[in-house]
């Protein structure tokens, strides 16, 4: 199922921090390459060089950090989303584009239940970033109807347990988000549209996140 969502939700709050899997979810692009695309004479004669892994993927964390997961599957994203998001729903993945974030510093993974226009719609964002906090701009860069508001970092007795600090976004109805600022300058975020979903919920996810990312 591909969603075919108003265009203010491209340039909404998913775009804040999270790349969205704009042109691939939203607009329903299949953001591939051209299967009818063929290979010029020189691109068939040219050895191609094996490509190389991100420097930061998959590599082992230290004592008390987190390291930036290769794909939604490794961060086992899908397991931390597991009370919000059904079965059904479709995921998508990635890896550029995520805004203020530079590319391959960060992962998003993208789930959307409904259709554009029931009233059961949600899309459901989890991005991983390393050195780049994705919410740190959100009250600026966020374009909507509603006020945007990054409340100021706080505590709960789960998040000391992960060493973790979380802000909660608040978007009014339409939407919100919830970010884990991790050691080792990581962060978690989470984030719904057009509908908010429990603050405590979001931390749940987040929190579920980091557990999962460290092999807990």
């Amino acid at each position: 199922m591909r969603l075919d969502i108003l265009p203010q939700f491209r340039r909404g709050p998913l775009a804040v921090g999270s790349a969205i899997a704009a042109g691939v979810l939203l607009a329903g692009c299949s953001g591939g390459p051209d299967p009818d695309t063929e290979a010029t004479p020189d691109e068939e004669s040219s050895p191609t060089a094996s490509p190389e892994p991100s420097p930061s993927a998959s590599e082992p964390a230290a004592d008390g950090e987190y390291a930036l997961p290769a794909s939604c599957e490794e961060a086992k994203a899908a397991e931390a989303v597991a009370d919000q998001v059904g079965e059904s729903a479709e995921l998508e993945e990635e890896t550029s584009g995520i805004t203020g974030v530079p590319d391959g510093q960060g992962i998003t993974c993208v789930w959307g239940m409904g259709g554009a226009e029931s009233d059961d719609l949600l899309i459901l964002s989890l991005t991983y970033v390393e050195g780049v906090n994705p919410l740190e701009n959100a009250e600026e860069e966020f374009q909507g109807p509603s006020e945007v508001t990054l409340g100021e970092p706080y505590s709960t007795a789960e998040s000391e347990k992960a060493d973790a600090e979380l802000q909660h976004l608040d978007m009014g109805r339409q939407g919100g988000g919830v970010v884990a600022h991790l050691p080792g300058d990581f962060y978690i975020d989470v984030q719904t549209v057009p509908e908010p979903i429990d603050k405590g919920d979001m931390e749940k996810i987040v929190l579920t996140a980091a557990e999962n990312l460290a092999g807990e």
